[in-house]
């Protein structure tokens, strides 16, 4: 082959990847403007991104070989006639502006002309805003006359103080697009999709739950500069804002690098605005004429224009939660006292039956009431119930926060003032917060005797069953609430549908899982109870349903639990069910049977991630224990195991400050198998001492103890400790675990070494007793590992990774390509091969791309001096044709073939062309 076909043949590698994150940053399309001669204005909040979009643009001019000249604007220099270019970073320039005494634009001229030679010069200035008047004349003069490119990034003039930038310089930038002169790209703020892509930049190779992502996103407000300081904070375990028992403007500490940033930007406000904005992180958001109370109009127009306020569509104003929390480190203690007497005096003003106090608002209240020692006088429109409720708001919303010392400090004072049976048991449940459970049943005792309604009822037994769930002895103490709560009004039936539900909660602990499905099925039945408590054990229907192998019913169950808790007739029995647990309850266990089922997951994904964002934005850390478990589902069936460890670590943490439904036990020995399978064993086996601990403890019940047994042999065999796995136990316990858990079993321990023979026939059978998808795959797979069928495999594989069940597509893509291989089919191994990457690659991100061509994707395993060579050999050419051809050395192309073939897993230079499917002709 002469050296002209090779020069055809060869086929050079795609372009280095430079590229930004965020919308509207479009670094190679800037890049090519300004190659062609146009010239590019880019405005961006600081924060935004326009350093790290400048970066990415810079990359590509200089991989084009057209290096900019950089210039910077600085506040200080602007003053000075030339101040940009006379302290540039290159000393000729320097030089040659500061040794003329009246410069002209013609020495910047002859300076590019010699740097830049045929090229179009590129001049770059970043935060042009500040540029003195005279640089900016010449700058967009020259542009104007196509001597030049000019690229210039500018925070947009309203979001700047005055004082700090001259108006001729913001003219003659503004002048460029206005006349068509340049292009202006605006930078938006991300998106959470954008976020989570810049922190894996920023921390590769670094695992964070979702709960982590979702606060980095929110607090950093689309900032790119805000998102990489908050990554850097997570990396040093610091942003775990909902562990600090602090309610600042925020519930948001401020550290390192974050409060330089950001007082940096809140040194030009005055006193009042500081006060005032820090003040308005407390509450939230208010209607704009509310928020009137805190601020002049100027003062609104000013901070609203400078971005430290937002008004939404529904006129509410609100504040920049880093921003808020920032002006309230900054503010004096005396002042910020000073700033909230004064707005919760107003709210309080304000209040009445046209509107009611939001719970941060009566946050405030409570806070100004705690501040000053007094409490408004009762008068006939003011009464002591009423002032008791915004006390019992108050303590609801701190519990959300953790926030648990504040909580129970307003739920003592609104018992003081009213005591009823909502002030007993926001009292209760902030001393059961405290870890004060003897004491927490003792008001609720108290209070037995004065219930007179089935909604007091209702109230003081669901508060009494979170007190009790966590117990030692919970058996004992649930079957004599049973018993109590039949007593209180004999014969009403919400009542007794709620002792009933109490019932069902104490035998749920138990083995006897006919009697749970049983009792369950009759409280959803039975109309006369309370939809809310029909809802709930409906939850329990559908998870015993799905255990059983009957996993659409069971979904079905579940989806009629989520509609019966969201009933209008449901008793509410707290304002908008602040502290009930059902709904989310419900939506873990539907989020369990379709993992199960292996249906909707991506779904789930989509509305946990919701649920998330959400709880992160009105700061409800008391639902992310749950939501944290829903990922770590998610994580599972994906085949992410690492991000299962980090889901079930945090909900751990979550679940050790709120866990009203005693889910903790529960975590942790997730989270101990989660460990074994990332290889951590003796990590693993210390949290599963720690989870049987627990369960002893918080009486977790038979089930709980068989999970703990069955994931301490998963551990020993993981580990090495046990060689092979013993199924006499596992089919022994078939009966009493049901076919779901049998065949989840059997498949585990196929995963851990056992033979896919002995375990094949029994998988088969249970997975026939069942209606799931996800397990008909499972026992397909098995059956073909055992059959020695390749293709079968491959089938199974895409039949895995279309229910987005990506790491056992990823396994069994593996499996196949190990039979192929084996019977000398190598082209087909590389496909599978290839098919379990493009899997396995798929697992963190929960989407999968286009199908890999196996060529093409073959071929960008390699470096392009690798994927050359290769290609020319697998054409016939010898080493010391390709070597004479491509002017290298022997050795060279030795060396490059040789990792071409490593990497792609040719033993020859025909299996090199098999795999990169070249014909010879």
């Amino acid at each position: 082959m002469s050296v002209s076909a090779v020069q055809g043949a060869r086929e050079l590698s795609a372009e280095e990847g430079l590229s930004v994150i965020g919308r509207g940053k479009h670094p190679k399309t800037i890049a090519r403007m300004l190659m062609e001669g146009r010239s590019v204005v880019v405005f961006g909040a600081l924060g935004s991104g326009k350093s790290h979009l400048a970066d990415a643009v810079t990359g590509y001019l200089r991989a084009d070989g057209s290096e900019p000249l950089r210039l910077r604007g600085t506040a200080s220099a602007r003053a000075t006639a030339l101040g940009a270019l006379g302290n540039s970073s290159d000393p000729v320039l320097n030089a040659a502006i500061g040794t003329i005494t009246h410069a002209r634009p013609s020495v910047l001229l002859d300076y590019l002309a010699a740097r830049f030679a045929s090229v179009t010069p590129v001049v770059q200035v970043d935060d042009a805003q500040f540029l003195d008047p005279q640089t900016a004349e010449w700058l967009t003069r020259l542009s104007a006359d196509g001597a030049l490119s000019l690229f210039l990034t500018s925070a947009p003039v309203n979001s700047i103080n005055p004082q700090d930038f001259d108006p001729e310089s913001i003219r003659l930038i503004n002048g460029l697009w206005i006349e068509g002169r340049a292009e202006r790209v605006d930078l938006e703020p991300l998106t959470m999709d954008d976020t989570d892509k810049l922190i894996v930049a920023f921390a590769p190779g670094q695992v964070f739950d979702a709960v982590t992502r979702a606060t980095i996103f929110e607090h950093s407000g689309g900032s790119p500069l805000l998102v990489r300081e908050l990554t850097a904070e997570a990396l040093r375990n610091r942003l775990v804002l909902e562990d600090h028992d602090v309610l600042s403007s925020g519930n948001n500490p401020v550290t390192g690098r974050i409060a330089d940033l950001l007082s940096h930007q809140l040194r030009s406000l005055s006193p009042s605005e500081l006060h005032g904005l820090a003040v308005m992180g407390k509450v939230g958001a208010l209607p704009y004429p509310r928020s009137l109370a805190i601020f002049s109009p100027n003062e609104v127009r000013s901070l609203l224009g400078r971005g430290f306020l937002r008004r939404t569509s529904d006129d509410l104003v609100s504040s920049h939660s880093l921003f808020a929390s920032a002006a309230a480190a900054m503010s004096e203690p005396a002042d910020l006292r000073d700033a909230t007497v004064r707005l919760g005096r107003i709210l309080w003003d304000e209040s009445g039956t046209d509107r009611a106090l939001t719970a941060n608002e009566a946050v405030v209240v409570a806070e100004c009431w705690a501040c000053t020692g007094t409490i408004p006088s009762i008068e006939a429109d003011v009464t002591a119930e009423g002032m008791s409720s915004v006390f019992v708001s108050a303590s609801r919303r701190c519990r959300e926060r953790y926030v648990f010392d504040m909580a129970h400090d307003f739920a003592r004072r609104a018992h003081e003032v009213s005591p009823t049976v909502s002030s007993a048991t926001e009292l209760a449940r902030t001393l059961t917060a405290l870890g004060r459970m003897d004491d927490a049943l003792q008001v609720l005792r108290e209070w037995e005797s004065h219930i007179s309604t089935a909604t007091d009822g209702i109230l003081l037994v669901r508060c009494w069953t979170g007190v009790a769930l966590p117990m030692r002895n919970n058996a004992a103490a649930l079957a004599d609430l049973a018993d109590r709560v039949r007593t209180w009004i004999p014969g009403n039936t919400l009542l007794e549908g709620e002792a009933d539900y109490v019932d069902l909660l104490r035998i749920n602990r138990s083995s006897c899982r006919d009697n749970v499905l049983a009792l369950s099925e009759a409280i959803t039945a039975n109309v006369e109870f309370d939809d809310g408590i029909r809802g709930r054990a409906a939850m329990h229907t559908g998870i015993e349903l799905a255990g059983r192998g009957e996993t659409e019913k069971g979904m079905a169950r579940v989806k009629a639990s989520l509609a019966l808790l969201a009933s209008p007739t449901r008793v509410r029995v707290v304002e908008q069910d602040m502290d009930d647990t059902s709904e989310l309850e419900s939506f873990v266990g539907l989020s369990i049977i379709r993992q199960v089922r292996g249906v909707d997951m991506d779904v789930t994904a989509t509305e946990a991630g919701h649920r998330i964002n959400q709880a992160v934005q009105a700061q409800d850390y008391a639902s992310l224990g749950l939501l944290s478990v829903v990922a770590s589902l998610i994580a599972n069936f994906r085949g992410d195991y690492a991000m299962e460890a980090a889901e079930l670590s945090k909900a751990e943490a979550r679940f050790q400050r709120s866990d009203p439904g005693a889910w903790l036990p529960w975590a942790q020995v997730m989270h101990a198998g989660a460990l074994a399978h990332g290889g951590s064993f003796d990590n693993a086996m210390r949290k599963l001492n720690q989870a049987q601990t627990t369960g002893i403890n918080r009486g977790a019940g038979d089930m709980f103890a068989r999970l703990v047994q069955r994931t301490e042999n998963e551990i020993a065999l993981l580990s090495g400790r046990v060689a092979q796995a013993d199924l006499t136990p596992v089919a022994a316990a078939a009966d009493a675990d049901g076919p779901v858990m049998h065949v989840q079993r059997l498949y585990e321990m196929f995963e851990l070494g056992e033979p896919a023979a002995a375990v094949v026939d029994a998988l088969e059978t249970s997975a026939a007793q069942t209606d799931s998808p996800y397990l008909d795959f499972v026992a397909e797979r098995v059956r073909a590992l055992t059959n020695q069928d390749a293709a079968k495999l491959d089938d199974v594989a895409s039949r895995f990774a279309s229910i987005g069940a990506f790491g056992q597509a990823c396994a069994t893509s593996e499996d196949a390509a190990s039979l192929h291989s084996h019977s000398g089919n190598r082209a087909a191994a590389a496909a599978s091969k290839l098919h379990a990457e493009h899997y396995g690659d798929a697992r963190r991100s929960g989407h999968l791309a286009a199908t890999p061509d196996p060529a093409s994707s073959a071929a960008n395993r390699l470096t392009g001096r690798e994927n050359e060579i290769a290609q020319l050999a697998a054409r016939g050419l010898s080493n010391r044709d390709i070597a004479r051809a491509l002017y290298l050395s022997v050795r060279t192309v030795e060396s490059h073939l040789y990792q071409a073939r490593l990497k792609l897993g040719a033993p020859s230079r025909r299996d090199l062309g098999v795999i990169l499917q070249i014909d010879k002709q």
